[in-house]
């Protein structure tokens, strides 16, 4: 959560018509809160400490690499979506 309004202030000046509303700071929370569930999941199941990398490499990564793929084009704004 403290990651994300820090993002937000930092970008209010430069995004011109930003929608931002309670159901933002629900999703921004749920997704929080799914995060932190994976990585006590993780904490449990892990063996030892190199297991965590690992979960990491095959989850995590993947997730940050595959986020924001599949919107379409015509859907981004025009500057963007050229």
């Amino acid at each position: 959560m403290y990651a994300g309004c820090l993002i937000l202030l930092l970008t209010l000046p430069f995004v011109d018509g930003l929608r931002f509303n309670g159901w933002s700071f629900l999703v921004m929370f749920l997704n929080g809160a799914v995060f932190s569930a994976i990585g006590v999941v993780v904490s449990f199941y892990a063996k030892k400490h190199s297991d965590v990398p690992r979960f990491s490499n095959y989850v995590i990564m993947p997730m940050s690499f595959l986020c924001n793929t599949f919107f379409p084009r015509r859907r981004c704004p025009e500057d963007l979506g050229r």
